[in-house]
């Protein structure tokens, strides 16, 4: 069997193998036989999709089916330890918190959002709002699961930081299987932004298509990824690291896009009649010379990585 051909039955049995695992998880999360909280432990073992990714290169030779027995092993071993780590679920009342943070006198911000496992949607503020942020998250017992942090840097900089408490809530549950309560941040669309998002586990819509961001970067380990990005931000510099996951990037009519996408053990989907093949990625026709446009660098390990 030729390189490339054995190269794509493992990335082929890896993949299928971490969807298999993936998908019998939230089979019995809604059908309530484990709790949603289970990410809570689960994703601190995404490292072991990249030790499956270095069995798969040292295996490659090998059978389908060796490698794929050893992916289900390994990743169904890591579910097994973190169901065992989990401990027993007690009842928990979650409620929606809201937070403000006034403009002030910034000028640009750098927004960094840490989290854990949370699912959140990030869009824009009205027009001329006096608000850097205004932000919904939840909170367990009375206790907020958002830490938020401001610093006032030179040069009339903001540097805003969202982070996910440790509550230790990983023994909570509540009523329902929809699971946490999902997030929402709007921030500021007439200042330059600096976004930087880093989850290890989560579902993350991203709308920037009314922001002004000069630069955007997300490090994730595993979950789902769609990004709209801005419509009229000059240069916008992209630049997305995820471990295991599902990745959409949608350039808005008239941006113009220049693009490198890898997907070692996964699949890219490229528009090549927006964005024409070029040298070892894809550019717009018109990327030299146009008003607005993207530079997109996008690594993924396991999953689907679309550019429209």
């Amino acid at each position: 069997m030729a390189e490339p051909e054995q190269r794509a039955h493992t990335g082929v049995a890896v993949w299928g193998s971490f969807l298999l695992v993936l998908g019998t998880v939230f089979i019995l999360q809604t059908t309530d036989a484990l709790p949603w909280t289970l990410w809570v432990e689960l994703w601190r073992f995404w490292p072991a999709v990249l030790i499956v990714a270095g069995i798969a290169l040292l295996m490659r030779r090998s059978s389908f089916w060796l490698v794929t027995l050893v992916s289900l092993v390994t990743f169904g071993g890591s579910v097994g330890i973190a169901i065992g780590q989990h401990g027993p679920v007690v009842e928990a009342n979650v409620t929606s918190a809201f937070v403000t943070v006034p403009l002030g006198d910034a000028t640009s911000a750098d927004v960094i959002i840490d989290f854990d496992a949370v699912a959140v949607d990030i869009g824009s503020l009205p027009a001329a709002s006096s608000d850097l942020a205004e932000i919904e998250s939840d909170e367990i017992n009375g206790q907020p699961r958002l830490r938020l942090d401001t610093a006032d840097l030179p040069g009339g900089v903001t540097e805003l930081h969202l982070r996910t408490a440790d509550l230790s809530f990983s023994t909570f549950d509540w009523d329902g299987t929809d699971g946490w309560l999902r997030w929402r941040i709007d921030l500021a669309r007439d200042i330059p932004l600096d976004l930087q998002i880093e989850l290890a586990a989560g579902d993350v819509d991203v709308d920037l298509t009314e922001l002004d961001v000069t630069r955007l970067t997300v490090d994730m380990a595993a979950g789902s990824l769609e990004v709209f990005l801005p419509a009229a931000a000059g240069d916008t510099e992209v630049v997305i690291d995820a471990a295991a996951a599902n990745v959409v990037i949608r350039v808005p009519d008239g941006v113009a896009a220049r693009i490198t996408a890898d997907a070692a053990f996964g699949a890219t989907d490229i528009d090549t009649g927006r964005f024409p093949r070029k040298g070892g990625g894809y550019e717009s026709d018109d990327y030299a010379d146009a008003e607005n446009r993207v530079d997109i660098t996008i690594n993924v390990s396991f999953g689907r990585v679309a550019v429209r």
